[in-house]
């Protein structure tokens, strides 16, 4: 690939990135994640062939205590998060580079209680030739989502 062609690369995955950050946040219309009428969250269909991996902050780590135990952190992502009102990006961070592009950001909104969350979060998008999602990497700060419980 000659610079040229990795500097178009590039500014085509960036627009991909930005594109990802314009679009409306999960359970919002449009987007593949949404609620069904009993409660329960709705995932996309991946495609064959692709990969999902998900990392949490909620696991032990030698010599330190996990910071929120994986059933905790999975009661408010489940069964919370969804509550949220106004949710809004901030603080967003996006770098690009061959192979896909980073994401972090602030999940900013207002818990069932009025109370104002600030979720970290972070997102390592694999692409393809194609610029086709093959895996991500996701983060969501368990210490954060401690807001939800």
């Amino acid at each position: 690939m000659s610079g040229e062609d990795l500097k178009a690369h590039l500014a085509a995955i960036q627009e991909k990135a930005e594109a990802s950050v314009r679009g409306p946040l999960p359970f919002e219309e449009g987007h593949p994640i949404q609620l069904n009428d009993d409660g329960t969250v709705r995932m996309p269909d991946m495609p064959a062939g692709a990969h999902s991996h998900i990392v949490w902050r909620n696991y032990a780590v030698e010599g330190q205590p996990q910071a929120v135990s994986a059933d905790l952190h999975f009661d408010a992502l489940i069964d919370k998060l969804k509550y949220l009102r106004n949710r809004e990006r901030q603080d967003v961070n996006i770098q690009a580079f061959p192979g896909g592009y980073l994401l972090e950001m602030v999940l900013a909104a207002e818990g069932p209680n009025g109370e104002p969350v600030r979720i970290q979060a972070g997102m390592i998008y694999f692409l393809n030739e194609n610029l086709e999602l093959v895996r991500l990497h996701e983060y969501i700060d368990s210490v954060d989502m401690q807001a939800l419980l």
